[in-house]
């Protein structure tokens, strides 16, 4: 199952204000050290940022965090040429569920949810680890993506990708 975090926080009968805190808390407790602190705060504290998660259960009414299988960030970064483009400045996976499937089922799931009919365009900034997954799922490398330069500390070998539907 797909859903916002906002809806599994309100299945928690979390309110929104305290949305920070959790979010920081279930991305440490997905892949506890494959993002720094900082970095983690900065992107789950812009508003402009969406942040859906991928669970393992059927039952929309009760959802604990062992559910939770997988995260991603998505923002609308703007339109040009008639092509909606997003970016990612997170995704990941629990770290004892990589490499089954499960990266792939959740970038799926956000393209369904974002392409309603118009073209869209991903952008991220993969780590060297993960580069290969998002190759191998269609992406291909760009120089260079304003957006991102503006948000991330990018450096000369930085990988940058795109994917465009």
């Amino acid at each position: 199952m797909f859903v916002s975090f906002i809806k599994y926080l309100r299945t928690k009968n979390i309110n929104k204000p305290n949305k920070t805190k959790h979010a920081g808390k279930l991305i440490k407790h997905l892949c506890p050290n494959d993002f720094e602190d900082e970095y983690i705060n900065k992107i789950i504290n812009c508003k402009r940022n969406k942040i859906y998660i991928l669970l393992n259960c059927s039952n929309y009414d009760r959802i604990y965090l062992t559910d939770v299988i997988g995260f991603i960030v998505i923002r609308n970064i703007g339109i040009t040429n008639k092509i909606q483009r997003y970016a990612i400045p997170m995704l990941g996976i629990h770290h004892k569920v990589r490499s089954c499937g499960y990266g792939k089922m959740l970038l799926d799931q956000i393209i369904l949810f974002l392409k309603k009919n118009k073209i869209i365009e991903l952008v991220l900034h993969s780590l060297e680890k993960s580069k290969l997954f998002y190759i191998n799922y269609g992406f291909i490398k760009i120089e260079k993506n304003k957006y991102l330069e503006r948000i991330e500390e990018l450096e000369n070998d930085s990988i940058l990708l795109k994917y465009i539907i």
